[in-house]
């Protein structure tokens, strides 16, 4: 289990992007062939475009924080106080990071869009596009908590007298 853990510290990226696609697959095996997609109609109702314009707005906005986040830390790099940070190893993981959040948000607010434009009736199409979805957002939230982990420990650094 150790080595599990030990892997996931050193490969966290590629560790959360293969959890949230085999939760995405498992989902669209769902959705499509036991018809879950029908449960989720069902539950939804008429209301797929006021549930997606908000997904947009949600995830746009989110967007523009991890956005922020990323200039907030590159402005702050130039800080004295973050040169024991630049000459770490971790540097550049920071920077994968950062800009892995600003990727996954973009592509799950890209999704939200592709949900509310395009209203589907297909039970196929629309388990591809809820299990889409779902991996937008398990992998922004992964991205996200990271993103803030981050921030939080350069806000130490920088405020630490």
């Amino acid at each position: 289990m150790k080595r599990l853990i030990g892997f996931w510290k050193i490969h966290f990226l590629g560790c959360e992007f293969f959890l949230a696609t085999s939760v995405s697959i498992i989902s669209f095996m769902y959705l499509w062939k036991w018809d879950g997609v029908l449960k989720i109609l069902s539950f939804i109702g008429n209301n797929r475009g006021l549930y997606a314009s908000s997904a947009v707005s949600l995830f746009g906005a989110l967007l523009g924080f991890s956005i922020t986040a990323t200039s907030i830390i590159l402005g702050f790099s130039a800080s004295e106080r973050l040169a024991v940070l630049k000459e770490s190893k971790h540097y550049p993981q920071i920077w994968r990071t950062l800009i892995s959040t600003v990727k996954a948000f973009l592509f799950v607010t890209i999704v939200s869009i592709w949900l509310l434009v395009c209203e589907y009736s297909i039970p196929f199409v629309l388990s591809l596009q809820y299990s889409v979805f779902l991996l937008g957002i398990l992998l922004s939230a992964f991205r996200l908590f990271r993103t803030i982990w981050i921030l939080e420990m350069i806000i130490k650094i920088v405020t630490k007298k």
